[in-house]
């Protein structure tokens, strides 16, 4: 069958249509379940697990270490999940794109950032980022239930819990951190 194809018609264009075919089936279901970071690294774990055949051997062709390189495998994920946001005209999400603009906005809180690196197409926009923010926060105000304050599932109810605050962004020259 791949044969046939290769005969008929140009190699290149072959190989570039099932690349395409198979991009375009595979799912990193995070459209519509994303529902905790969970699902972000559950997701990057069902693409580590299955990653699209004829991808692999597009890369193993290119790269003669894949098989054996852990660091050329994660680039060439990457690569992948670039090409997959383009093919879904970034209709749909991979973990990269989301993690990409979690880490921006977690390091530097940068929107102007955030959008640039949309536009390159390596990261979901700044407002998709927040609408993600906002479900999973929604999600764990409502899993805490009416009337209770949302604690992280680490900490237990039957044990003591000791906190700090402090106001290193404000005025460290008075208690209230406003200032003089």
């Amino acid at each position: 069958d791949v044969v046939e194809t290769l005969r008929s018609q140009d190699a290149i264009k072959a190989c570039a249509q099932i690349l395409k075919e198979e991009c375009e089936n595979f799912e990193f279901m995070l459209d519509s379940s994303y529902k905790s970071a969970n699902d972000l690294k559950a997701s990057h774990n069902n693409y580590i697990e299955s990653r699209p055949p004829s991808w692999q051997r597009f890369f193993q062709t290119i790269f003669p270490t894949y098989k054996k390189s852990e660091g050329i495998k994660r680039k060439c994920d990457t690569v992948f999940q670039v090409i997959y946001t383009l093919i879904h005209n970034s209709r749909k999400k991979t973990p990269l794109h989301i993690a990409i603009a979690e880490v921006i906005h977690d390091t530097c809180r940068s929107k102007k950032l955030i959008n640039i690196m949309n536009r390159l197409g390596v990261s979901i926009s700044y407002n998709e980022m927040e609408r993600i923010d906002t479900t999973l926060a929604n999600l764990i105000i409502e899993e805490a239930g009416e009337h209770r304050v949302p604690v992280a599932k680490s900490i237990k109810m039957s044990e003591v819990v000791h906190g700090a605050m402090d106001n290193f962004d404000h005025d460290e020259n008075s208690l209230s951190g406003i200032g003089g």
